[in-house]
Formats: structure tokens, C-alpha cells, sequence
């Protein structure tokens, strides 16, 4: 039985109670209806034109200015480009020097050397010497006439290791071509690249020859200490690689001393000074009689 919007059920000969709130869909939307039409107060809200203001659009807000870009850094001004260096100019030949590089070959460079370091020597001596300069070119990886002739022949000095100022002969001509055909197994110096006469160094010494500041054996330490000697073919000394099958052991003679100065004496004994303890005689004042 329905009352008052409660539902007595009667069951089972008791009375039983539910409460129970009936929700009807249509009473809720009709409800929910009245609800959004009405106000707060119960009444209508206003619409335009029915006596109410139009509602006013908020203001829009002032736009923001942009921010003024960035500046870039200044550029840093590039250098010029770098004018190439001129190139330099090939060296001038020297007053007095032979014939230019260009005009030598390998036979006649080496006939000149053998002609102006050994000319008045044996021919031991000018075949050594000639083995010399060929094994020196090959160790320096050039030809003859560029070691000995470049820019021109001359004499000996920085830029020519041997001199070559003395125009060849016949017979030098010939020897420079018979030691340019062998073969290096027949080398009678054994690879020596080096070689100096010991005497003539130690004369040019003491007469103060430009470009002559080393006496012999200072020649001779300065070269051992990359190269052997490699022993003597008349007046010359000969130096080779270390090593080598003819290195031999180093000569101390020739040992001149430079000119001015005057040889090394061996030091003075100083001689042993003997300190004699005398006695000296007492010169105290004798004790008086009352001092007794």
C-alpha cells in the first residue's frame, strides 16, 4: 500500500517499514528543469530586451610589444689574404768560381776535385780520394757535380765539401771515369766518405786561413763522434760509417797546438811548506816577594 510516498509492505501476517524515496524520472527532470530556468531567488534571470543591460565583454588586454630582436655581434673584420713570398733568387755565383752546375757532368766534377784536393799526390792518393767523393754523394743521396759544383765549382767551403776550383786534366779525366765505372766491391777505402790531411790542416791552422779553425785533432774528435776511422792512404786519414769492416783505432799524432798559444806544461809541484813551533821566551814579570 502506497501513502505519503512511503511503501507499507505487509508480509507474512508483520508489518514491516521501508523507506524508500521514490525518485520519479520525470518529477527529477521536471525539477531539474525549473532549477536552471530560475534564479537564485527563485525568479527569471533577464535576457536582452527585457529591460536588462547586455552583459559587457571583459576588455581585451593591451597586446604585449615584441621584443626588439636581437643585435648580432659586429663581424670581426677577416685579414687580407697573405701575398705570397716572392720566390727567392737562385744564389749568384761568386766571383773567380768555375764553370756553373749546369754545364758539369758527373765526370768532369769529380776529374776537378781529384785534379784540386790531390793533384800533385800518388795515384793512390787521387784514386782514394775520388772513391771519397763518390761515396759522399751517394750518402747524401745527390749527384757529384750538384755535392761539388753547385752553384758553380770553387773552392772548398759550406756549400761544397771538396773543392772543385781547378780545371781537370787528361789524366784526372781518366781516373774519374775508371772509378765512376767500378763497382763498389772494388772501393779501396772500404765506404770511407770523409777524409783530410792532418799536416796541411795543422799549417793552414797556424797561418789563420779563413774557414780553418780546427786543428787536427779536433778534426778528428769532431768526426768520430758520427763516423770510424778508417786508417791512411799517404797523407790523407780517411772516416767511414761506425762499424764498418776497416774501422779502425784513432791516431793521436798531428795534435798541433793553435797558433798564440803557448803549449800546455804540466802543473808545478807546490812544494810542502814545514811549520817549526818555536818557543817563545816568557815575558811574564817575575813574582814579587809578597806575591809568593
Amino acid at each position: 500500500m502506497r501513502k505519503g510516498g512511503w511503501i507499507w509492505i505487509v508480509a507474512g501476517g508483520g508489518v514491516a517499514s521501508v523507506a524508500y524515496l521514490l525518485l520519479r524520472p520525470k518529477a527529477a527532470a521536471a525539477a531539474g528543469t525549473t532549477s536552471d530556468t530560475a534564479g537564485s531567488d527563485g525568479q527569471a534571470p533577464a535576457y536582452p530586451g527585457q529591460g536588462a543591460s547586455p552583459s559587457v565583454p571583459p576588455a581585451e588586454a593591451p597586446a604585449q610589444p615584441s621584443p626588439p630582436p636581437l643585435a648580432r655581434p659586429p663581424e670581426r673584420p677577416q685579414p687580407a689574404p697573405r701575398r705570397p713570398a716572392p720566390p727567392r733568387p737562385a744564389p749568384k755565383p761568386a766571383a773567380g768560381d768555375g764553370p756553373a752546375f749546369a754545364e758539369m757532368d758527373e765526370r768532369t766534377a769529380l776529374a776537378r776535385v781529384i785534379r784540386s784536393e790531390a793533384g800533385s799526390h800518388t795515384a793512390a792518393e787521387q784514386r782514394a780520394v775520388a772513391w771519397v767523393v763518390r761515396n759522399r754523394a751517394k750518402k747524401r743521396g745527390m749527384s757529384i757535380a750538384r755535392l761539388v759544383c753547385y752553384p758553380t765549382c770553387g773552392p772548398q767551403g759550406k756549400a761544397r765539401p771538396f773543392s772543385s776550383r781547378v780545371a781537370p786534366r787528361a789524366a784526372e779525366l781518366a781516373l774519374a771515369a775508371e772509378v765512376l765505372a767500378q763497382h763498389p766491391a772494388e772501393d779501396p777505402t772500404g765506404g770511407a766518405w770523409d777524409a783530410f790531411e792532418p799536416a796541411l790542416q795543422d799549417q793552414l791552422v797556424r797561418e789563420g786561413r779563413p774557414g780553418y779553425r780546427k786543428t787536427a785533432a779536433e778534426v778528428r774528435r769532431d768526426w768520430t763522434r758520427h763516423s770510424d776511422f778508417y786508417g791512411r792512404v799517404g797523407h790523407w786519414e780517411l772516416f767511414g760509417p761506425k762499424g764498418g769492416a776497416r774501422a779502425q783505432q784513432v791516431p793521436t799524432t798531428g795534435q798541433a797546438r793553435r797558433p798564440g798559444r803557448s803549449p800546455a806544461a804540466p802543473p808545478a809541484r807546490r812544494p810542502q811548506m814545514k811549520y817549526v813551533q818555536e818557543r817563545l821566551p816568557d815575558k811574564r814579570p817575575l813574582p814579587t816577594k809578597g806575591q809568593v
